[in-house]
């Protein structure tokens, strides 16, 4: 299940809200032909899941792979999609244009991508995926150790696919690199089982909060007001 999870370093938990209404996930456009199967099955049982919990779908807007797969799979069960796609990345997607489905918004920028997910979700839940999944689970775990919001971060560990992440980073704490608060911000599941279970517990779960957060203009000096959210 990875590192145990400690709020010993937040000393001021923030108050949870009543149930959990949307979901940010992170994941993977897509694999290789051999393992496209049992990933495509695992994001269409997500869909089905946040169908039964009626759970908002925020995502990175693409109609590609796996993320297409999850958010079309929800919108055609009379699920709620909200995506947001870079301005740059527009150019990948099928003649240039956004997916059809739910509400996708074209935004400037990654950040902003970022940004605006955490805005409209309760929660990050981060599925199997590449590089660009992995910069996407260290910077909202880095938000949260931060403070700058408080949402709660869990890694989907599936078939054992984070393994040797969760193995470095219990090195690279014991080696003294990483902080024992940036571990305490992470869950890790491994089955959709137990992410249901724990997603429908968040509610009644107070959140860990820093006694000094940061606000976004430590991650973007230009972003001026503060989102109405962490307000």
């Amino acid at each position: 299940m990875g590192p145990p999870v400690s709020t010993s370093a937040f000393p001021e938990p923030a108050e949870p809200p009543p149930f959990i209404h949307s979901i940010g996930v992170f994941l993977g456009i897509s694999t290789s032909s051999a393992a496209e199967g049992k990933y495509t099955a695992l994001v269409q049982s997500a869909a089905h899941l946040f169908i039964e919990n009626r759970w908002r779908l925020v995502y990175g807007g693409s109609s590609r792979g796996l993320m297409g797969i999850f958010a079309r799979a929800l919108h055609d069960a009379g699920g709620t999609v909200r995506g947001f796609k870079p301005r740059a990345f527009l150019q990948y997607e099928p003649d240039g244009v956004l997916p059809a489905w739910g509400h996708i918004e074209l935004v400037e920028d990654i950040h902003t991508q970022k940004r605006r997910m955490a805005e409209l979700s309760d929660a990050f839940v981060i599925f199997p995926g590449g590089l660009g999944t992995l910069e996407e689970f260290v910077a909202v775990q880095m938000w949260v150790k931060l403070g700058v919001c408080t949402h709660p971060v869990i890694l989907f560990n599936f078939e054992g696919y984070y393994d040797s992440l969760l193995k470095w980073m219990g090195t690279a704490r014991e080696e003294g690199f990483v902080a024992e608060d940036s571990l305490a911000v992470i869950t890790v599941v491994d089955t959709l089982d137990q992410l249901n279970t724990l997603l429908k517990s968040l509610g009644t779960m107070p959140r860990i909060t820093r006694p000094d957060p940061f606000t976004w203009s430590i991650l973007s000096p230009e972003a001026g007001k503060t989102p109405d959210f962490l307000t």
